[in-house]
């Protein structure tokens, strides 16, 4: 349902009026780098007037790396987030937003599934190999500073960088033969929460 409602708003992004008398104010992007992750990531960005405009982004991934816990196989991630922002233009030259440099405040919704088989130890200290699966949902924001150009030929690179702060709610299962609910692990991976450093660049094309 999530997935639909963030479709259906990147398609209202797009079609809303800006009013301006400007060749290109709809931009559509995806970012590169996030296939070294095996997640594709893409923006809708639309001009809303000469200084500001509104982004959309979603990304949709499943990755495995290895993990750094003795007795922990590789973890698998599946993850599922949205972004919006909020972009302000502020090039000294002329120029039709949304080109040139810009501050962006956004928030951030990420939904990750992580799973791998690790060891759990029972109060009488016995341990074990168990599957470990965390559901996360992670709410965050920050501000980017960031460049974007756009060629005559309609062609758009995007480059960002900036803070952004999360919280995340987790909910562990644990899994396995003489499991009962009262087993101890330590944890392997990423949590997602706390301060991180968002950056990227995005290629596309604006129409």
């Amino acid at each position: 349902m999530r997935k639909i409602i963030a479709l259906l708003t990147l398609l209202a992004l797009f079609s809303t009026g800006s009013g301006m008398a400007q060749s290109r104010t709809t931009v559509v992007k995806a970012n590169p780098l996030s296939l070294f992750i095996a997640t594709i990531n893409v923006q809708g960005e639309r001009a809303l007037n000469e200084r500001f405009s509104g982004q959309l982004g979603l990304f949709l991934g499943q990755a495995r790396i290895n993990a750094d816990e003795p007795g922990t196989d590789r973890i698998t991630y599946a993850s599922f987030g949205i972004t919006p922002e909020l972009r302000y233009h502020a090039t000294f030259a002329r120029q039709d937003c949304p080109e040139g440099l810009y501050f962006a405040p956004y928030l951030r919704y990420r939904r990750i599934r992580q799973s791998y088989n690790g060891q759990v130890e029972d109060p009488d200290q016995l341990t074990q190999s168990a599957d470990i699966q965390f559901r996360r949902n992670s709410f965050g924001g920050g501000v980017l500073i960031g460049y974007e150009v756009i060629t005559e030929a309609g062609f758009v690179l995007d480059m960002f960088i900036g803070p952004q702060y999360s919280y995340t709610a987790s909910k562990a299962t644990v899994t396995c033969a003489d499991c009962n609910g009262n087993e101890t692990f330590k944890q392997a991976g990423f949590d997602f929460t706390g301060i991180e450093i968002r950056t990227g660049l995005a290629l596309g094309f604006a129409f």
